[in-house]
């Protein structure tokens, strides 16, 4: 990863909301605050600096969270994050668990002055391509599993295999303990296998965007 600042927006449900509500990213998920996970998965991919916007009622809760993390520096507002940024950065624009309403905010990456423009235009920020994959993988397995398990929904037709909110977040066969566990060594031995020669017969198709996930799923239904 090229980019070395991050930006974690920790406010719960974005500017104007209700400031006495406790931001997801500050609530515990095995054992420790989500905001926690996020910056030691982003330390990893080499993010060096954390810009994190949080209310002034919050400032300290989240400042325990991270207080062995270096080079985190505190906002009130998202544009006072992006004025103090130079380059291009990784955006965390929101939880990353599921709210209603929330499933299109997704972790980006993004040249700051294009972010200061489109926020003064008051236009979506999350147009950017997604580069931090790690993130967006815990984000979407953290979705996944909490949308099924509250929803009792099975996870094969007919089995009556459901997730639990227990087995999803508090047992070692956890989704997101494993994701947590796997993604880093996984995403190596993708990176390894697309370089064998062994492998050069296959086309192998990298997909960053939920558009190109899109489009390659409509290419591949017309062709039928």
């Amino acid at each position: 990863m090229d980019h070395k600042l991050a930006i974690i927006d920790l406010r719960a449900g974005g500017a104007g909301a209700d400031t006495a509500i406790k931001p997801l990213m500050l609530q515990p998920m095995l054992f420790c605050p989500v905001v926690r996970w996020v910056c030691q998965e982003l330390l990893a991919c080499g993010i060096e600096r954390f810009f994190v916007v949080c209310e002034e009622n919050w400032r300290n809760e989240a400042a325990e969270a991270l207080h062995d993390i270096s080079g985190v520096s505190f906002y009130d507002r998202l544009e006072e994050a992006f004025s103090a940024a130079e380059g291009g950065v990784i955006v965390v624009p929101g939880p990353v668990v599921p709210t209603a309403g929330e499933e299109s905010r997704a972790v980006y990456a993004a040249d700051t002055a294009v972010l200061r423009t489109r926020l003064a235009e008051s236009l979506s920020l999350t147009d950017c391509p997604a580069e931090a994959v790690g993130i967006r993988t815990l984000w979407q397995a953290v979705t996944r599993a909490s949308r099924r398990a509250w929803h009792k929904q099975e996870l094969w037709p007919g089995t009556g295999n459901r997730e639990s909110f227990r087995r999803s977040f508090l047992s070692k066969d956890s989704i997101i303990i494993w994701t947590i566990k796997t993604w880093r060594s996984n995403r190596k031995r993708y990176e390894a296998d697309m370089q064998n020669p062994q492998y050069a017969h296959i086309r192998f198709l990298r997909i960053t965007r939920r558009q190109d996930a899109e489009r390659l799923i409509a290419s591949l239904k017309s062709r039928r």
